[in-house]
């Protein structure tokens, strides 16, 4: 069956259901587990084969972590031409580009061992910009303020898209940092009920937050 004839199936289909019912099918179409059984992928499983090497390279305190990194990399599930990391730890970037080079990441991906406040021009031409607790493990507080002025004052591409875990108002409230957010960026919310897979926490999508550069 080809997409079209699946679609207008599918659509017949739905135009069956009781109209007080039809919501809760397309909830379940959303979430359910048997739908993602249906859809695995070669990305799939070459991201839980990334997660598996992760896995043998970092102590276990590390092991969350480097998992969800795998499954959010960029290289697979997006079409981006350029995807470049700032990585302040020797040791964690030494990791990337094993890594990189093993599964031939090395045509897309590039991870610098350097510092953010180093970055100045990659902040200005950067599209989507992805902030993973991504100073607090490695800075000190004052360190930590430095690098969050920096990127206020050169982050400033319009449009230019910001991931960020936690949510920047939760990072700059620990920090007691006093910055003008609605001034800098607007925030999109995100569908966190969507089913990402029966391994997925629900808990830890809640923390991902999106902006928008204005």
């Amino acid at each position: 069956m080809e997409v079209a004839e699946a679609q207008v199936a599918i659509l017949s289909l739905l135009g069956q259901v009781s109209p007080g019912v039809l919501p809760k099918v397309i909830q379940w179409l959303k979430t359910s587990s048997e739908i993602e059984e249906l859809t695995t992928s070669n990305a799939d499983v070459l991201l839980h084969n990334i997660a598996d090497d992760l896995r043998n390279c970092l102590p276990v305190e590390a092991m969350v972590i480097s998992e969800k990194q795998a499954q959010e990399n960029g290289y697979v599930y997006s079409s981006a031409s350029k995807l470049q990391g700032i990585e302040i730890n020797a040791e964690f970037c030494e990791l990337q580009e094993k890594i990189i080079t093993k599964y031939h990441f090395s045509d897309r991906i590039q991870v610098n061992h350097s510092d953010i406040c180093s970055q100045k021009t990659l902040l200005h031409q950067a599209d989507v910009v992805v902030l993973n607790n991504v100073f607090e493990y490695f800075l000190s507080k004052e360190e930590q303020i430095k690098a969050w002025i920096f990127m206020y004052e050169n982050l400033r591409k319009k449009g230019c898209l910001v991931v960020t875990v936690p949510s920047l108002e939760e990072s700059f409230s620990k920090l007691q940092i006093n910055m003008q957010l609605s001034q800098w960026l607007e925030e999109i919310e995100l569908d966190t009920d969507i089913f990402l897979g029966p391994e997925m926490d629900q808990e830890a999508l809640s923390d991902i937050h999106l902006y928008r550069v204005l």
